[in-house]
């Protein structure tokens, strides 16, 4: 068997060319797509002024040890965990009760999407339970972040992440 080199076709640098530029078109339509729908579908949660939050982070870290060493004692009694019907559940103690509760409440965030945000006043219930009923608008995972403000106007902060079902 004998095989003659006319019938095959030599590569040229036209072939090259062409080869690298199909290529490179290939990479760059699929970034290009992927771009596109990254952008259009992102709905995130950006933290806003970052470079402040940066800053008072060291009085962030302050205020968590006031809170640990002034001997109240902040809790989550009862997270919510269904959308509707639900209800949130803190108890604030303290041995000698020395500052006079002003308000308690409860921003509830949804990290993975803005504009579902809202917040909820919790009204004593006695027996140091703080507590009020909470309609999420979407399951899925939310953070509970309560503030509690004394007569002195201190504050004492609870944060918490819970799946809603």
């Amino acid at each position: 068997m004998e095989q003659t080199l006319e019938n095959k076709k030599k590569v040229t640098g036209w072939h090259v060319l062409a080869g690298f530029l199909a290529f490179f078109l290939t990479i760059f339509t699929a970034n290009g797509i992927m771009t596109y729908y990254a952008l259009g579908t992102w709905q995130g949660v950006q933290t806003e002024d970052a470079y402040v939050k940066g800053l008072n982070y060291n009085r962030q870290i302050e205020q968590a040890e006031q809170q640990y060493s002034s001997q109240w004692k902040l809790a989550f009694d009862q997270l919510p965990k269904l959308q509707n019907g639900d209800r949130v559940v803190v108890s604030l103690a303290h041995p000698t009760y020395d500052k006079d509760v002003v308000s308690v409440s409860s921003a509830f965030v949804r990290p993975v999407e803005r504009g579902y945000d809202f917040d909820v006043a919790l009204t004593h219930e006695g027996n140091q339970l703080y507590a009020a009923p909470v309609n999420f608008p979407l399951k899925g995972n939310w953070k509970a972040e309560v503030t509690v403000t004394f007569s002195d106007g201190a504050e004492m902060y609870l944060n918490d992440r819970m799946e809603i079902r």
